[in-house]
């Protein structure tokens, strides 16, 4: 859920076991309703296999949401409250000669965090209208209050593309979701060790719920 307008949605899947390549597969039978402390409840739509689509649900600012998945006599329920946005300031780029001789280029987002309560970020970008695989999150820990840069994801920037960068805005559960799916990853795509993140749908399960907010800038790469 964010505050942008929905509709949003919910992937409801069957775990694998670790190390396998089997494809997940999707759950088609789930009822899926998220409510908020409004009073607003929106039971969702199943659209294909295993997604399920809000109809009315706006998500606003502040609010706590609860996320309900019933399935196979199970009970499955999540919470999470939305954080404000915080606006990009800009979009900044840099060049580098690599081992190779290589030039690259580099971005990052600049934002100003705001002081006095901690905040939670993930950035996201879609190149050419493609979006960047990236699971990594930070927390303002260090800098609360400073201005600061994130790295934006990225495979291969070149000149004239269109870059489109999301910042999002995380309650601290879902950040810790993340922080430890990054270090399960090992940095390289390659797991330290078969461990599930810490999760925020009760009972555990592997999966995470999030009411985050966005802002978003569009930048052409020079």
């Amino acid at each position: 859920v964010t505050d942008e307008p929905g509709p949003y949605y919910v992937l409801v899947s069957k775990s694998t076991p670790y190390n396998t390549k089997q494809i997940l597969e999707g759950v088609d039978s789930a009822i899926v309703v998220i409510s908020d402390d409004a009073g607003n409840t929106d039971t969702l739509t199943k659209i294909i296999q295993g997604v399920y689509l809000t109809n009315t649900l706006q998500g606003v600012v502040g609010r706590r949401y609860l996320l309900e998945v019933r399935t196979e006599e199970k009970l499955y329920q999540a919470f999470s409250t939305m954080p404000p946005p915080v606006a990009i300031d800009s979009i900044g780029f840099d060049r580098s000669i690599g081992f190779d001789n290589r030039e690259s280029l580099s971005a990052d987002c600049f934002f100003r965090d705001p002081a006095g309560v901690a905040n939670y970020y993930k950035v996201e970008a879609n190149i050419n209208g493609e979006k960047q695989p990236s699971n990594e999150a930070s927390a303002d820990r260090l800098w609360d209050g400073k201005f600061r840069n994130l790295f934006i994801p990225n495979d291969t920037l070149i000149a004239g593309d269109t870059l489109e960068v999301s910042l999002l805005m995380l309650d601290g559960k879902v950040f810790e979701y993340f922080n430890a799916l990054e270090d399960v990853g090992g940095g390289f795509n390659q797991p330290a060790a078969p461990a599930n993140p810490p999760t925020n749908i009760m009972p555990q399960t592997l999966g995470y719920f999030s009411a985050h907010s966005v802002s978003k800038k569009i930048a052409i790469v020079p």
